[in-house]
C-alpha cells in the first residue's frame, strides 16, 4: 500500500505496471482539477480512468470502486493550494 501527498498542480507518474487505485482523500481545501490516468504505456499513450475531462476536487473524503490499471498510474492535477492523498497499491 502506498499513499501520495500531492499538494502542487503537476503530472505525477507514481507507478509503471499493474496496480489499484483503491480511494482519494483531500483533506486541505485548494482549487484543484483532478484526472487519473492509465499509462504512459511504451509508447508514451495514456487513457482516462476518472475525470474524462478535469473535475473539481473539493475538501472531504472522495470514494470510489476501486480503479485498476495497467500500464501505469498517472495522476494530472490542475489549479492551486490543498491536497489530494491518493491510496493504491
Amino acid at each position: 500500500m502506498s499513499v501520495s501527498v500531492l499538494s502542487a498542480a503537476g503530472t505525477y507518474n507514481l507507478k509503471q505496471g499493474t496496480g489499484v487505485v483503491r480511494g482519494l482523500s483531500c483533506p486541505v481545501a485548494g482549487t484543484f482539477t483532478l484526472q487519473i490516468k492509465d499509462g504512459p504505456d511504451s509508447a508514451g499513450n495514456t487513457r482516462a480512468l476518472y475525470g474524462a475531462t478535469p473535475g473539481a476536487v473539493t475538501t472531504g473524503l472522495v470514494l470510489f470502486d476501486p480503479i485498476v490499471f495497467t500500464n501505469g498510474l498517472q495522476v494530472v492535477i490542475g489549479g492551486a493550494g490543498g491536497e489530494i492523498d491518493v491510496d493504491w497499491v
